[in-house]
This record gives C-alpha cells, structure tokens and sequence, in this order.
C-alpha cells in the first residue's frame, strides 16, 4: 500500500486503479504492487550499496550536512507516512528531500556528467512536476463538488425548517463526501440531514429498534407538513458492498465502525421502511447525488 501511495504523488493512479479495481482481487492487487514495490526497493539499495562500497557514501554523508538532513528528513516522514496512512497524498511531502538528495549525489558524486545529461534529467523532473501538477489542479477541480459552503447554500435554498434528506452513511457515496457535510450541519445548528448507519444503527440503543426509530422521523417530519428527501445511493447494490471498505485495496482507511454489519440485510430492511410511501423524483441535489422524495401513498 505505501508504493501505491508513492505512485500516487507522483502520476495519475485513476485509471490503472479501476483497471485493477475491475479485473483483480484483493489479494492478487496487493501482490502485483507490493512485488513492483520489493523490486524497486531493490535497485535502490544495489544502487546504494555500490555508492557506498566504491565511493563510501556514508562518509560522503557525514562531511555533507545537507545530504545528511534531507536523507534523514525523508527517512523520518517515510516512517511517519507508513504508520499513519500509507495510501494518502502525504508522501509528496517526500518529493522536496529527495530532489534535493539527487541534486547533491549527482553534483559531487558525478562530477563528469555532461550538460546534456544534467538537461536531460533537470527536464525530466519538470516533465513529470508539470504533468503531477496539472493532474493535481484536473482532480481539485473535480473535488471542488465537495466544498460545504455552496452545498450548505442548496440546502439553506431548498429545504424547509421540518424537511429532511436521508443519506447512507457519514461516507463517500457517487462522489460526495457526505461526512464532511453532515459534519459541518452539525456545527451550523439542527440539521436537517440523518444517516441511517450512524445515526441509527449504530446509536448505542438502536441496533434493535433503529428501524422503527427512523420510520418515527419519516413519519414526523411529515406530519408537522415537512418533506423527506432519499439520496439515490440507498437503493444501490453497491453502496451496501464491502461497507468496511476493506477489500479494497486503494481505500485509505477502513470503517472498522461498519465492520460487524449485514450489507445485504440492511439494504433489504432500509427497501422494506421506504416501500410503503411513493418515491417521486426531486429537483434537490447535492453535487452528483440525486434525491427521491417520499410522498404518502
């Protein structure tokens, strides 16, 4: 997982991820990095043993304080980014150190290396900076979906004081980041939003009655003259697949909260509490997500 994380700071992972995603399993996904891992670290230390056999790169290291502090940098966050998430975008932070490591071994310890060598690797490295760049600016264009402020406007624009709109999970679903969002509702005051995993089946009291429970608020919302609005995911196969998220091989974090919970059943039971209203399609939605919205039969 650590060299699919150092992949992903430097190219776009996309699209070998759900080429990956679509024909491996977990396990055959793990085996193909971590293998592509081990070799590279391989060549690496050949690499290092040989500097230092032939041209004693730890005593290189020891005359040289800047080496010796962006090697120690990167070996020091290496470590951090290992033990704290290994999949995320942390390990850019790593690209400084050892730019900064290769920029000194090639001055002093290839001091006959042409211009056309030192261009040729000097373009390289913009290249590749450029093409990580844009891909980065592409995908913060894409994520912009997910900032609060305009989706906290939408629902402060269409929905009542005694509406509400019922998601999954504080989880991703099609795109959005429903967790950050009803995080920041619940800053702002009442909300108007509720999440079937966290608000009711994990409620310390509701793993019995949390079906019950939420059939309450559906039905009191609606007395009081309020409308209920049902995100799309909730009647999708796949957002009841793997709700751990831990068969999948490129998720940063497992829902170890979600660990101990039926899937399949819960989608069956979240079907049976809204089939005895008419589900309407809606104008209300948030960034990608769609919503239906329950009516009395």
């Amino acid at each position: 997982k650590s060299f699919i994380g150092m992949l992903r700071s430097l190219v776009s992972m996309n699209g070998i991820e759900e080429f990956f995603a679509s024909c491996c399993s977990y396990r055959a996904t793990l085996a193909v990095f971590g293998t592509a891992g081990l070799a590279a670290a391989g060549l690496i230390a050949v690499w290092l043993r040989r500097e230092a056999s032939g041209r004693g790169l730890l005593g290189f290291a020891r005359r040289n304080s800047f080496f010796m502090v962006s090697a120690l940098t990167m070996l020091a966050w290496s470590v951090f980014v290992f033990a704290w998430e290994p999949l995320g975008y942390y390990w850019a932070l790593n690209h400084v150190a050892v730019a900064a490591c290769l920029a000194v071994l090639v001055r002093e310890r290839r001091p006959g290396a042409t211009r056309f060598a030192r261009a040729s690797a000097t373009a390289l490295i913009l290249v590749l900076a450029g093409a990580n760049l844009l891909y980065r600016h592409h995908h913060d264009g894409l994520d912009s979906i997910n900032d609060p402020e305009p989706l906290l406007d939408v629902i402060h624009r269409d929905l009542g004081q005694n509406d509400l709109f019922i998601v999954l999970g504080r989880d991703w679903y099609n795109g959005m980041d429903f967790d950050l969002l009803l995080e920041c509702l619940d800053t702002a005051g009442e909300s108007p939003a509720r999440a079937i995993l966290d608000d009711y089946v994990l409620d310390p009291e509701g793993l019995a009655s949390w079906r019950q429970d939420l059939g309450e608020d559906v039905r009191a919302a609606l007395v009081r003259g309020g409308r209920v609005f049902v995100a799309s995911h909730l009647f999708s196969a796949a957002s009841y697949d793997d709700l751990d998220q831990s068969a999948d091989p490129f998720c940063e974090y497992a829902r170890d909260q979600y660990a101990a919970l039926d899937g399949p059943a819960l989608r069956r039971d979240v079907e049976e509490i809204f089939s005895t209203y008419r589900l309407v399609p809606s104008s209300f939605r948030l960034g990608r997500e769609g919503f239906l919205e329950l009516r009395a039969p």
